[in-house]
C-alpha cells in the first residue's frame, strides 16, 4: 500500500533479506464497538509504530478496556519494555462527551475525565483504525509521504466509505489532520478551531456528510493534558458541529 519499499530496484536476494530482518507486519482490520452504529463515530489514529497483524487492533483494544474498567489511565499491555500509553485512554474519553451529549450515558467525573467504566464502555460505540497502515521496523516505520498519500487515498478512504461514520476524531492536528482532508475527503465544508488546540469542520465523503475533528495526539508534546479534554467537551457540547 506504500511505495517505500516498491519504489526501491531490490533484487529478490535483497527482498528476503528484508523480510527476515526487518518482519513487516501485515495490515488490520479497524477495531468496530458492537454498539457503532448508534452514534458511528471514527477516531483516526496515525500509524502502529512497529505493531500489527490481522487482528492487532482488537487485541489492543480488549487489553486496554480490562485495564481502563479499574481506573487506569497508562496502558502499558505487559510488556517490559513499554512504559505504557495515554492515546486508549484518550480515544474512548474523547468518544464519551458524544456519549453524554446524546444522552446514552450520565456525566460522571474523576479529576476532570470520565469514571473508568464508562470510558472503556466508550469502545464500544466506537470503531478505531490508523491512517498508515504497515509499521516496517526501524528508520521504514516513520511515514513518509508516499505512506500518507497512498495508505489515506486507497485504503482509509475505503475504510471511511465502508464505515460512514457521522463523526471522525483525528489524532494529529498537523499532518494527520490535513492528509486526511486532502486525500479522504472529497470536500471540505468548513474547516474551524480553537487557536492551535482543536480544529473541526466538516466534509463529504462518498456523497455523505461527516463532521470531523483535529485532536493533538496523546503522545506528542502536551498531548494528554486535561485541558484538551476540557477544550473538546466545551466545543461538542455548545455548539453546532456534531
Amino acid at each position: 500500500c506504500w511505495g517505500s519499499i516498491g519504489s526501491r530496484k531490490w533484487s529478490e536476494k535483497d527482498m528476503v533479506k528484508y523480510r527476515e530482518e526487518e518482519k513487516p507486519v501485515n495490515i488490520y482490520s479497524p477495531w468496530i464497538g458492537n454498539k457503532y452504529e448508534k452514534l458511528k463515530i471514527l477516531a483516526v489514529g496515525i500509524n502502529m509504530n512497529q505493531y500489527g497483524g490481522t487482528d492487532a487492533q482488537d487485541l489492543l483494544v480488549n487489553g486496554a478496556k480490562s485495564q481502563l474498567s479499574k481506573g487506569r489511565r497508562k496502558i502499558d499491555f505487559g510488556s517490559k519494555n513499554y512504559s505504557g500509553t495515554f492515546y486508549f485512554h484518550r480515544v474512548p474519553a474523547y468518544a464519551t462527551i458524544f456519549l453524554e451529549k446524546h444522552g446514552i450515558i450520565e456525566e460522571k467525573r474523576i479529576n476532570n475525565f470520565p469514571i473508568g467504566k464508562d470510558v472503556a464502555n466508550a469502545f464500544n460505540y466506537i470503531a478505531l483504525t490508523n491512517s498508515v497502515k504497515c509499521s516496517p521496523r526501524g528508520e521504514n516505520g516513520k511515514p513518509g509521504s508516499e505512506m500518507w498519500r497512498n495508505c489515506l487515498s486507497y485504503i482509509l478512504k475505503e475504510e471511511v466509505i465502508a464505515l460512514a461514520p457521522k463523526i471522525v476524531l483525528i489524532f494529529g492536528i498537523s499532518q494527520n489532520y490535513n492528509y486526511f482532508k486532502e486525500h479522504v475527503l472529497d470536500k471540505v465544508i468548513s474547516d474551524k478551531g480553537m487557536g492551535n488546540r482543536i480544529r473541526y469542520g466538516k466534509g463529504i465523503v462518498n456523497g455523505v456528510e461527516l463532521g470531523f475533528f483535529g485532536i493533538p495526539h496523546p503522545t506528542s508534546r502536551g498531548g494528554n493534558a486535561v485541558k484538551i479534554f476540557n477544550y473538546l467537551n466545551k466545543i461538542i457540547k455548545e455548539r453546532d458541529c456534531c
